[in-house]
C-alpha cells in the first residue's frame, strides 16, 4: 500500500485511468449490439450482456433503442436521443433566468455525472412518448410486445451486477467499492454523454422533419470528433462516428480504413471538428440553444442550430451585414471584391493573390457565418490595401478562406484599433490620428 500523501494522488490518476479503460470495454458491448463483434449473433448477445451488466448499462434494452436512433437519426419525429426543441418550445424563465454561466455550468456537471442514467431510466433528452418510457420497464412505449422478454434479461442482467457490487461491499467495504468501481463508472457515464452529445450536436448539423428526412440524409448529420491518444483507448468511436453510422456494421479495427475511403467521396458532406473536446463540449453547450426552420424552398423541412445573442463575441467570425464596398469608393484594387462589414470579427480574404505572406492552416479551423454555411481555414498571413491618397492600409492576421464570396475588411478590427470610420457621399474615409 501507497503511503497516504502518495495514495492521495495516485486514486485521480487510477481513476481517471480505469476510467477511460472500461469507456473502451463499453465500446466493445456497443459493438457487440450492432453484431459487429464476431460472425455469431448469440455471442455478441452474451458478451455484450455480460459486458454491460458490469457497467450497469441494460444491455438489450438500449440495443433496442440504439438501433432505432441508426434507423432514424436527425429525424425530429423518430430519434431516439438528443432531439433538440424549436424556438417555440423553449421557456421564458429559460431565456430570463437559466441562461448564464453559472446554470450552464450546473448543466453541464449535471449532464455528465447523472445524464445517463436519467436517460435510461426516465428518458430524459429522449424521444417524447405519450406515456412513461425507460430502459427498465418492460412494458414501455420505447419496445414492441415480442422485445419485452429482452428487457426483462437486461434487467435481470443489471441486478446481478449490483448483487455482485453489494458482496463486495460487505466484504471490502463501501469505500473500497466506491473508490474501485463507483467513481470510474462514474467517468464511464460521462464519456458516454459526451461523446454521443458531441456526435450529433453542432451548429453545422440540421435536423429534418418527416417531409425531408431519409436515412441517408440522418446519416450524414453526424460530426467526427477528435480526442487525442483517447481515440485508440475508446476504438475509433470518436473519430469514425460518420463511417459507423453509414456502416453500423462493420468492426471498429475498418474504422479509420473506412474513413479515409469516404472522406474524398463525401467531400463537403463529411463533418470533421477538432476543436478540443471540453471547448468544444462547453460551445456547444452554449451556442446550440435550439432548432428554427430552414429559409428558402430548398431548406424546407430542415431545421438548423441557432446561436443565441449572447454566443455571437466569440463564436465564429460571421460574414454578414456588409454596410460598403471599399473597392468602389477609393481603393486602388479595382476588382470589385473588397467590402467593410461591421460584424465580421477577422477579416477575411478569398483571393491568394492579395497576401504579402501567407501561412498554411492545417489544424481544422473553420469559420462560421449567420446562414450556418462553415467555412474552411486555409491559411493566415498580411495584406496590404493601397488607398487612392497613396496610403498603405496594413492588414494582419487575415484569414485565408477560398469559399468566401467577398473579401472582408472588419470595422469591429478597425475600431479597435482606433481607425476612424465615415462615409462622405460617395467616399469611404478611413483614419487614424491625424492620418487619411
Amino acid at each position: 500500500m501507497l503511503p497516504k500523501p502518495l495514495s492521495y494522488m495516485a486514486w485521480p490518476l487510477y481513476w481517471a485511468c480505469q476510467g477511460c479503460v472500461l469507456f473502451g470495454v463499453w465500446v466493445i458491448g456497443h459493438e457487440c449490439g450492432h453484431h459487429a463483434f464476431s460472425d455469431y449473433q448469440w455471442l455478441d448477445d452474451t458478451l455484450g450482456l455480460i459486458l454491460h451488466s458490469a457497467l450497469l448499462t441494460p444491455y438489450f434494452s438500449w440495443k433496442i433503442s440504439h438501433r432505432r436512433h441508426h434507423s432514424n437519426t436527425s429525424s425530429l419525429e423518430r430519434d431516439e436521443v438528443y432531439v433538440p426543441k424549436v424556438k417555440s418550445q423553449r421557456g421564458y424563465y429559460f431565456d430570463k433566468y437559466l441562461d448564464n454561466v453559472p446554470c450552464r455550468l450546473l448543466r453541464v456537471i449535471i449532464r455528465l455525472t447523472l445524464g445517463w442514467y436519467l436517460y435510461i431510466c426516465f428518458n430524459m433528452a429522449g424521444r417524447k412518448y405519450d406515456r412513461f418510457a425507460s430502459h427498465f420497464y418492460p412494458l414501455s412505449p420505447i419496445y414492441s410486445d415480442r422485445e419485452r422478454v429482452q428487457i426483462v434479461i437486461s434487467d435481470v442482467g443489471v441486478l446481478a451486477a449490483l448483487c455482485g457490487l453489494y458482496y463486495l461491499a460487505t466484504v471490502k467495504g463501501l469505500a473500497w467499492v466506491i473508490c474501485v468501481y463507483g467513481v470510474p463508472l462514474l467517468i464511464v457515464n460521462g464519456f458516454m454523454v459526451l461523446t454521443t452529445y458531441l456526435h450529433h450536436t453542432h451548429i453545422a448539423v440540421p435536423r429534418y422533419d418527416s417531409s425531408e428526412w431519409d436515412w441517408l440524409r440522418g446519416a450524414l448529420a453526424t460530426v467526427d470528433r477528435d480526442y487525442g491518444f483517447l481515440n485508440t483507448v475508446f476504438h475509433n468511436l470518436t473519430d469514425t462516428h460518420v463511417a459507423h453510422h453509414l456502416f453500423s456494421t462493420m468492426p471498429h479495427y475498418h474504422a479509420m480504413e473506412a474513413t479515409k475511403a469516404i472522406k474524398p467521396i463525401l467531400g463537403d458532406y463529411y463533418n470533421f471538428d477538432a476543436t478540443p473536446i471540453l471547448k468544444a463540449y462547453w460551445r456547444e453547450s452554449k451556442e446550440c440553444i435550439y432548432i428554427e426552420p430552414g429559409e428558402g424552398d430548398s431548406d424546407k423541412g430542415v431545421f438548423w442550430r441557432k446561436i443565441h445573442p449572447r454566443a455571437k463575441d466569440d463564436a465564429f467570425p460571421t460574414c454578414n451585414n456588409f454596410v460598403a464596398m471599399i473597392s468602389e469608393m477609393n481603393l486602388l484594387q479595382d476588382d470589385g471584391e473588397w467590402w467593410l462589414d461591421s460584424g465580421a470579427t477577422k477579416h477575411v480574404c478569398k483571393d491568394k493573390i492579395f497576401f504579402k505572406s501567407l501561412e498554411p492552416v492545417n489544424d481544422g479551423s473553420v469559420m462560421f457565418m449567420e446562414n450556418s454555411a462553415i467555412a474552411e481555414v486555409k491559411g493566415k498571413g498580411t495584406i496590404h490595401l493601397e488607398f487612392t491618397s497613396r496610403k498603405v492600409l496594413v492588414l494582419k492576421d487575415v484569414y485565408y478562406v477560398p469559399e468566401v464570396r467577398k473579401n472582408l475588411v472588419s470595422g469591429g478590427l478597425l475600431n479597435k484599433y482606433d481607425f476612424k470610420v465615415v462615409f462622405e457621399t460617395d467616399n469611404f474615409v478611413l483614419s487614424k490620428g491625424d492620418a487619411l
